[in-house]
């Protein structure tokens, strides 16, 4: 998203005190001598600099708050005017050195920030965190890591996705990463909820294909299918959906 296209998203909602400060605040960072930490010290105040209600919702950033929103613009205006700050040093140091809500507005934002996922391995390593805003931020209503990871790191997103009790239907991107791999790694967790009489998110059956399941998985789809049709009606749903789309 070009710079000019954001902030016409959030100059609206502001106040002429609060506009006043931001316009401010991106005149300095495009005229930092040390981007890195002006851009660190600017974002710690923006809570405090903008109260204004703020949510947006486009093909990019899906409905975050106003801070978030503001954070985003301030990386993507550092960016864009310093040419030797490379993106992957500026995400990687954000991340470092910002609280967590700094961290959720970096990984909300990051289709914005780094549209060619050349901070990859940055994201990679946070969606290990334990925050489950961070992660959150990171997993749902957001294409980066479906266009960016790696079918091995996108394919433990969707399962920590899963561990987490979280539906994966908000996992931009998941059809067009579907895979053998995906699908048996997901069949496993199936069976181990049922051994454990656990119930994991309905959505978990938008993850398997019955045609890329090993012949060992194959043979247990009937019985374990039935199971979790015995145990949920959002079970019993999705697994309807799959057996109908798939011809099975």
């Amino acid at each position: 998203m070009h710079l000019n296209k954001l902030t016409d998203l959030i100059y609206p909602y502001l106040s002429a005190d609060e506009l006043e400060w931001l316009q401010s605040a991106m005149s300095a960072l495009q005229t930092s001598a040390d981007p890195m930490n002006d851009l660190l010290d600017i974002s710690v105040l923006v809570k405090r600099k903008v109260s204004s209600t703020l949510a947006i919702q486009n093909d990019l950033v899906h409905v975050i708050d106003g801070s978030e929103l503001i954070r985003i613009l301030l990386i993507h205006k550092a960016l864009s005017s310093h040419a030797e700050l490379s993106t992957t040093t500026l995400v990687k140091g954000y991340y470092q050195a910002g609280d967590s809500s700094e961290k959720a507005a970096l990984l909300r934002g990051l289709n914005v920030i780094d549209p060619k996922g050349e901070a990859a391995s940055v994201a990679i390593r946070a969606a290990r965190c334990n925050s489950l805003d961070e992660f959150t931020a990171l997993a749902l209503n957001n294409g980066y890591a479906s266009m960016h990871f790696e079918d091995l790191n996108f394919n433990q997103l969707v399962l920590k996705t899963l561990f987490l009790g979280l539906d994966i239907d908000n996992l931009v991107g998941l059809r067009n990463r579907l895979s053998p791999s995906l699908s048996n790694m997901c069949f496993s967790y199936v069976v181990e909820q049922a051994l454990a009489d656990r119930v994991p998110p309905a959505t978990i059956w938008l993850a398997i294909r019955y045609q890329d399941l090993t012949l060992e998985h194959s043979s247990l789809f009937n019985q374990y299918t039935e199971h979790f049709i015995s145990k949920s009606d959002k079970h019993q749903t999705e697994i309807k959906k799959l057996i109908k789309n798939q011809s099975i």
